[in-house]
C-alpha cells in the first residue's frame, strides 16, 4: 500500500459532528468529531482501521491528516454557528501518546496554518497505554496549553481513578451505562454523585455522555453535571448546516 492509497483512504473519511451543551445554560460547549465512511474505505471498523495504519508505520502521519480533516470542518461550523469559543473534542487512539513530540508537532503547525487559538482542541482517550511508565509531566504543564484531555468511557476501567488523581484530565466523560436509566436506579444516581464530587477535587468538568431524555437531562443537570451529550440533545451529523440551530433545557 503506498502513500497514494492512504490519502485516498483519508479523502473517503468524514467527520460527523455531535454538540457538547452546558447543563446550566443549554448553550453550546464543543463538538464531537466522530468518524464516519469507514466501511466505504474498506474497513470493518475504526479500530481495524487505526490498527492497519499502526502495523504499517503510518498512524502519526495518518492522525495528522485525519486531526487537520476534522480542523477545516470544524472551522466552517464555527463560521455557521458565528461562535468563537467553541471546543473540538477529538478521539484520538492512545498509542500516539507514545511520541508526544510528533502530536505537539503536529498541532503547532495546524494552529498556525489555520489561526486557530490553542487550546480549542481536546483529544479523547479511552485507554492511555504505558501512561505510567512515562513522567505525567508530558501530559501537563507546557503540552497542555496545546491541547486539553478528556478521559472517555469513564467508569469503565479499573485505572480511570488513577488516571484522575495523576492526569487531573480537563474533562471526564461518564459512561452510558450510568446515565442509562437514571430515572429509576437510586445506585447509579449515587455512584454518579460520588464520581462527580472526586472531579471536583482536581478541578475536572463533568461530561454526561449518551443522553437519551428529557429526565436524564433533568437529573444528570441536578445533580452536578455541568455539560451533556447524546441522541436528546442531537444526534452526529456530517451535514454541518443541520448543526447550527437546536433546542436543549
Amino acid at each position: 500500500m503506498n502513500d497514494n492509497y492512504w490519502l485516498e483512504v483519508v479523502d473517503t473519511l468524514d467527520y460527523a459532528f455531535q454538540p457538547i451543551v452546558s447543563c446550566e445554560s443549554g448553550g453550546c460547549y464543543g463538538y464531537e468529531a466522530l468518524l464516519r465512511n469507514i466501511d466505504r474505505a474498506g474497513f470493518d471498523s475504526i479500530q481495524s482501521f487505526m490498527n492497519s495504519c499502526y502495523g504499517s508505520n503510518l498512524l502519526n502521519w495518518i492522525n495528522s491528516l485525519l486531526i487537520e480533516k476534522a480542523i477545516v470542518k470544524f472551522i466552517q461550523l464555527k463560521s455557521l454557528k458565528q461562535e468563537k469559543n467553541l471546543k473540538l473534542f477529538f478521539n484520538l487512539d492512545s498509542r500516539l501518546l507514545s511520541d508526544m513530540g510528533s502530536l505537539i508537532q503536529t498541532l503547532q503547525h495546524l494552529y498556525e496554518k489555520y489561526k486557530m487559538k490553542a487550546p480549542f482542541i481536546c483529544f479523547e482517550v479511552t485507554e492511555f497505554f504505558d501512561v505510567f511508565g512515562k513522567k505525567i509531566d508530558e501530559y501537563s504543564v507546557e503540552n497542555r496549553k496545546l491541547f486539553e484531555i478528556a478521559i472517555d468511557d469513564f467508569g469503565t476501567g479499573f485505572s480511570d481513578l488513577k488516571l484522575l488523581y495523576y492526569l487531573k484530565p480537563e474533562f471526564i466523560k461518564i459512561d452510558r451505562f450510568f446515565v442509562s436509566d437514571i430515572e429509576n436506579n437510586f445506585e447509579k444516581r449515587i455512584f454518579l454523585i460520588k464520581i462527580i464530587k472526586m472531579a471536583e477535587v482536581v478541578g475536572t468538568k463533568v461530561v454526561a455522555e449518551g443522553i437519551e431524555s428529557e429526565m436524564e437531562f433533568i437529573i444528570c443537570k441536578h445533580i452536578g453535571c455541568e455539560l451533556a451529550q447524546g441522541f436528546f440533545i442531537h444526534k452526529p451529523d456530517i451535514e454541518i448546516s443541520r448543526l447550527v440551530d437546536f433546542k436543549t433545557i
